[in-house]
């Protein structure tokens, strides 16, 4: 099972000029799963601003991540 697990370490300690937006999203539609606990996990993080990070969760919530 492939879960979005490292995009998420990459979103988070990567390069900022990058959109990984439609990383997420090419991975959650080719099947990549969504960890327990990933919003949980994203929303603690201090890597990337609020407006950043609620783009990301929307893209979650769209492939059936719950809080």
């Amino acid at each position: 099972m492939h879960t979005v697990g490292q995009a998420g370490w990459s979103f988070i300690n990567g390069d900022p000029d990058i959109d990984y937006v439609p990383v997420f999203e090419a991975l959650l539609a080719a099947g990549a799963k969504i960890e327990d606990g990933w919003l949980t996990w994203l929303e603690n993080q201090n890597g990337r601003p609020a407006a950043a990070k609620a783009l990301v969760a929307d893209v979650m919530h769209h492939y059936g991540a719950r809080t």
